[in-house]
């Protein structure tokens, strides 16, 4: 275990094999080495849920205001996340929240469509396309008959294309799809500036 001196804090430096662990007691988190490879070294983080997650490689600044908004800070942005991996969902939640997006977490499209009858209608939906039940096929599907749902912004967040599980990209379908691993810069100015456009 070394300490490598940077500015007013001290970096820990220490070596870990498969399965062990870095615990933070008093911040109630725990960082365990899932598996290690030439290049990659997979972590899994338990932590609280009022602690934000995000990847360091990714840029923190300030919510960009929407183009012609003059207060973009009084309005408050809502999405619901229609995924049942864990981690994915609180990666992407964390990444929102910081963007100032309120986001509710749907574990699966019947979950999805209670969310939406009990609340306002939210900017988007993003949907996981594979869960075990109530998939994103068949979430997709009641979102376009429902009278009141019928024109929400959907977004297809996914491992797989298209093609591979037959839903259309435009009317009666999503309205644009972002593979995993999803790069969420990408798809918030998709969301929200509309400076990205990726289908």
């Amino acid at each position: 275990m070394t300490t490598a001196q940077g500015g007013n804090s001290a970096m820990l430096v220490i070596s870990r094999k498969n399965d062990e662990t870095v615990q933070f007691p008093d911040l109630g988190i725990e960082v365990r080495v899932v598996k290690t490879g030439a290049s990659k070294v997979r972590l899994g983080i338990d932590a609280p849920s009022d602690i934000a997650i995000v990847r360091g490689e990714l840029p923190r600044h300030e919510t960009p205001k929407l183009m012609g908004e003059e207060n973009a800070s009084s309005i408050r942005r809502r999405v619901v996340l229609v995924e049942d991996n864990l981690n994915e969902a609180r990666l992407l939640t964390s990444y929102l929240k910081l963007k100032d997006v309120d986001v509710e977490v749907a574990g699966n499209g019947a979950e999805a469509l209670e969310t939406l009858e009990s609340g306002p209608l939210p900017d988007a939906v993003l949907l996981d396309m594979q869960m075990p039940k109530f998939d994103g096929c068949w979430t997709i599907r009641q979102l376009r008959k429902h009278p009141t749902f019928s024109s929400l912004q959907v977004i297809a967040v996914t491992g797989s294309n298209p093609n591979e599980i037959g839903v259309t990209i435009g009317a009666g379908g999503v309205d644009s799809w972002f593979p995993k691993p999803l790069n969420p810069e990408h798809l918030y100015a998709h969301l929200f500036s509309k400076r990205v456009a990726l289908a």
